[in-house]
């Protein structure tokens, strides 16, 4: 089992609602020690003493959580030395059984021996054999999963695979948006999805030569291209009587959300300066009445950058401009004023990330769309309003940062 596929299982179930770097930061400080020593206690009011703070460690977090780095030595000897488990234990078995029993599912099906009762324990000790594997720069232990497994697993025909089509989905359901896990009265996560066959495997020949026109499974109905969550009541109403109308709008939506999962993996090496998170905080609270001075302008680049039949975007687009460039400007001179170069490495991290999502063909409005997701992934939950960050967004296209001149 490799390192990521583990840390992926857990932020399921205990780390839903955290971004990557939030949940790692999270995960590896359970493990750990406070600091005690003067040195110690010196490092933490640096920001500098738990693994993959918050100031030092979200670009090699994320490419870790990917599986696109091993967890580096130094790290994984710091961790075992301060190993305290007894905390993440209390973490996992203070969850109700019903989370329990699908982290114990999840884990058994990865070839993970456990039960409800130790669920807990065995993870914690689980996370100890991979600091030990990593010493050894490894990020894999055997788990005694056998070869047909991991061949079900390939074709996502195992538990695991459900968690990677909900997280494909963001845990909603594509078609409606009803959350695909939902807590009871009693406050267990109740399951409320079905993973769908896109080309279902019984339709009838007619509908088959119809589908095939569209579409090839290449004789596996159950591969992750043709596997989608949705909500039980999407997929049975689609199941009961699917269409070619239907079938293709499925087709779209999978294929977009993998074309999101390829770009997220692809922008990993990009990190944003932490200081813009003080910029979207300012945009938050902004007091509009005393702080804001209107842009007395027609926002020519914007005009200049995005296609004229784009109206909403255009109309989106300026309005962010003309009401807040300034005052977004004064938050960045703010920055620079506290350290020289700030701006300039914001902007060469935005100009980066922009032409990573524009090359792969994408129209303005989802590349507009994907650049506020990707600033939102990279911030602190506190900071994540959408608003803020599409404003910001903004003014990186007014800016020349996000969007190249339409030629003539």
């Amino acid at each position: 089992m490799k390192f990521c596929e583990y840390l992926k299982i857990l932020n399921c179930y205990i780390g839903e609602e955290k971004s990557q770097p939030d949940f790692m930061y999270e995960l590896f400080s359970l493990f750990v020690s406070e600091p005690y020593t003067d040195e110690e206690i010196k490092r933490d009011e640096n920001d500098e003493y738990y693994p993959f703070s918050t100031l030092c460690g979200a670009d090699i977090s994320k490419k870790i959580y990917k599986g696109n780095r091993v967890l580096p030595k130094a790290a994984a000897r710091f961790m075992i030395s301060h190993f305290q488990k007894g905390t993440f234990v209390e973490l996992i078995e203070e969850t109700d059984d019903n989370v329990r029993e699908n982290l114990c599912t999840q884990l058994s099906s990865c070839g993970i021996e456990c039960n409800i009762d130790n669920v807990a324990e065995v993870a914690a000790n689980c996370f100890h054999s991979f600091l030990e594997a990593a010493i050894d720069e490894n990020d894999t232990i055997q788990t005694g999963l056998s070869a047909s497994s991991e061949i079900r697993a390939e074709s996502g025909d195992t538990t695991n695979q459900d968690t990677l089509l909900l997280l494909e989905v963001g845990n909603k359901c594509p078609l409606c948006s009803a959350p695909l896990m939902v807590s009871s009265r009693k406050g267990k996560n109740v399951k409320r999805y079905k993973i769908t066959q896109i080309f279902p495997n019984d339709v009838s020949r007619d509908l088959y030569l119809d589908f095939s026109k569209h579409s090839q499974t290449h004789g596996n109905y159950d591969h992750p291209d043709n596997l989608i969550a949705l909500c039980s009541e999407c997929s049975t109403d689609y199941l009961s009587v699917p269409t070619k109308e239907e079938f293709i709008h499925l087709q779209k939506i999978k294929k977009t959300l993998q074309q999101r999962n390829k770009l997220r993996q692809g922008m990993d090496d990009v990190a944003i300066e932490s200081e813009i998170s003080e910029v979207v905080n300012g945009m938050i609270n902004i007091d509009k009445a005393g702080e804001l001075t209107e842009l007395r302008m027609d926002a020519l680049k914007v005009r200049q950058k995005i296609a004229p039949t784009n109206k909403l975007l255009i109309d989106s687009v300026t309005d962010d401009v003309t009401h807040y460039y300034s005052f977004i400007e004064g938050l960045f001179a703010d920055i620079d004023g506290k350290e020289s170069g700030t701006f300039d490495r914001i902007a060469s991290e935005v100009r980066l990330a922009y032409q990573k999502i524009k090359s792969e063909g994408l129209s303005q409005d989802a590349v507009f769309e994907y650049m506020t997701d990707w600033l939102k992934e990279n911030l602190p939950i506190e900071h994540r309003n959408d608003m803020a960050i599409s404003a910001v967004i903004s003014f990186f296209v007014q800016n020349c940062e996000v969007f190249d001149e339409i030629s003539e």
